[in-house]
């Protein structure tokens, strides 16, 4: 057997490997076709999104705000079409379920957070749960969970539940949907979570 043989099945393989990766490359096959891949950074990602959201508040704050004009850059199309509806049923004289900021179960933007902490648990590579524990002002402890879903434009807010102090807890999709219902006379379809 000489030298020239030995090494061909190697030269083989490694040229077979840099044909592969290159097919990958230019067909644009990424990770989100193998999201265990990518799975670590879909968790950051989302923990970012959610740090980023919190950082928002402060003495001259800029909170998200789910009836804003750009309330779509942070929470799913479906839950702002929820707020609409829930403005619409109970008319411009009233307030709906949205009296307060569901982020920090407050009323206030220039509120800080001691004791923040956001831990995330991807669900799938488009889908993330992110739990959210501070104490407020009156150091009673905070804990919210955010459903979060992933689009083309990153990660949105999908729901939000508060699950401080004693329940019975609900999340916002519920309270939204029954005031609607309420005041409407009209059940207002849930969008049920994407199974992506």
């Amino acid at each position: 057997m000489g030298a020239g043989e030995t090494l061909a099945p190697i030269a083989m393989r490694t040229s077979l490997c840099f044909t592969l990766a290159a097919l990958i490359a230019v067909l644009g096959i990424s990770s989100r076709c193998f999201p265990q891949a990518e799975s670590g950074d879909n968790a950051e990602s989302a923990r970012r999104f959610v740090a980023s959201l919190y950082a928002r508040y402060g003495p001259d704050g800029n909170p998200a705000n789910l009836s804003a004009e750009n309330a779509g850059e942070v929470f799913d199309s479906s839950l702002i079409a929820l707020v609409k509806a829930d403005a619409a049923a109970v008319g411009p004289s009233h307030v709906g379920v949205l009296d307060y900021d569901p982020l920090c179960n407050c009323q206030q933007t220039d509120v800080e957070f001691p004791g923040l902490r956001i831990t995330t648990q991807l669900v799938n590579a488009s889908r993330a749960t992110a739990t959210v524990t501070f104490n407020d002002v009156d150091q009673h402890p905070i804990n919210i969970v955010l459903t979060l879903i992933r689009g083309e434009n990153g990660w949105r807010i999908f729901n939000v539940e508060d699950l401080s102090g004693p329940g019975p807890h609900t999340d916002l999709r519920t309270l939204l949907s029954g005031d609607v219902q309420k005041h409407s006379g009209k059940r207002h379809p849930q969008r049920q979570m994407p199974d992506r």
